[in-house]
């Protein structure tokens, strides 16, 4: 049964700035986070990237709204000396991305919810489309 999940900058950001097509997907995923169904997880780094994207689609008072909200119901990972270096040793290609999966590994994350999918290793951690993890989920629950 899935548990833990790590959500990548793009699904909240789907889901905070009601971003269509994605928004619908989104929304269920997060509320299976509300209603204490699976536990969803971020990196520090990632309040940063939401906020900087948001602010800019609104305002930086609407955004800090919004993220104060949303990291009620989210365990945010810190991003740590281990991390980095896992970071920077690694073969991902995108150092962001290497920082969200060794912290998604750090706490021991079966899955990464992202829409860019490719940017991910399919190793340790799965990455899943929300579709493709919402399809699993139904069919183990």
């Amino acid at each position: 049964m899935i548990r833990n999940v790590y959500l990548d900058s793009d699904i909240i950001i789907d889901y905070l700035y009601a971003r269509e097509p994605f928004f619908q997907e989104s929304v269920q995923l997060i509320s299976l986070i509300e209603n204490k169904q699976i536990k969803g997880s971020i990196s520090s780094l990632i309040v940063w990237n939401i906020f900087y994207i948001l602010a800019k689609y609104t305002n930086e008072k609407t955004a800090r709204e919004l993220i104060k909200e949303f990291i009620t119901i989210i365990e945010i990972i810190p991003i740590d000396e281990k991390i980095i270096y896992q970071g920077l040793n690694s073969s991902i290609k995108d150092f962001e991305d290497s920082i969200q999966y060794f912290a998604a590994k750090s706490k021991k994350i079966g899955y990464i919810i992202t829409r860019n999918k490719k940017d991910y290793p399919d190793g340790e951690i799965k990455p899943l489309s929300p579709k493709e993890f919402l399809t699993i989920f139904k069919e183990l629950n």
